[in-house]
């Protein structure tokens, strides 16, 4: 994902950004919407398959999760669009239909592309770590990994890397198991 200026927003930035329609790719970076990159299909697929994890323990546990298009607030010039987000239901973050308002999710979920890793890496990762985000996921389908990062007096420190074979186990929501060679089982070609 990596930005690319699309013009400057005003004093505003905040609001013009929630008021982008739900399929506005753009997020807020400095007070400027900047556009990323469109994900591909495996991209999808791992959204799709942790956000089934995900799904599963809220049904059964209460709280939140959301996927793409639902907007974070980082302050009155930064806002990102994460892969996915979860909230613990003892999480009082307040939120509109569209974004987050004030607080953090719980955990943040980023699917790195080939453009996106620094994005990502950097600028998201500082973002996150501003308004408290407890945990970051980092998944990268070119190594076939998650990075399993966890806020630490106010910075990210690595807690396990996973791979094929391994599950992720987050302490906070006990129950939840994210089965990381799920995530990259995407079949090369459909049947027909």
């Amino acid at each position: 994902m990596k930005p690319v200026s699309r013009g400057t927003t005003s004093s505003s930035s905040w609001e013009r950004f929630v008021a982008l329609p739900a399929d506005d790719r753009r997020e807020l970076v400095g007070g400027e919407l900047v556009e990323t990159e469109m994900p591909t299909d495996l991209h999808e697929h791992i959204v799709l398959a942790i956000g089934f994890f995900f799904r599963g323990w809220v049904r059964e546990h209460g709280g939140f999760a959301f996927g793409s298009g639902f907007k974070i607030r980082i302050d009155d010039d930064h806002g990102f669009v994460p892969d996915l987000h979860l909230y613990h239901p003892k999480n009082r973050a307040r939120r509109s239909a569209q974004a987050l308002l004030d607080g953090a999710p719980d955990v943040v979920v980023e699917i790195l592309s080939p453009g996106s890793a620094t994005y990502d890496k950097k600028t998201k990762l500082l973002g996150y770590a501003r308004i408290g985000v407890a945990e970051y996921w980092i998944v990268s389908p070119e190594e076939k990994s998650l990075e399993r990062l966890v806020l630490r007096r106010g910075k990210y420190v690595v807690e396990e890397v996973l791979v094929s074979g391994d599950i992720v186990r987050p302490p906070r929501f006990p129950g939840l198991e994210v089965i990381v060679s799920e995530l990259f089982d995407f079949p090369e070609k459909t049947k027909r």
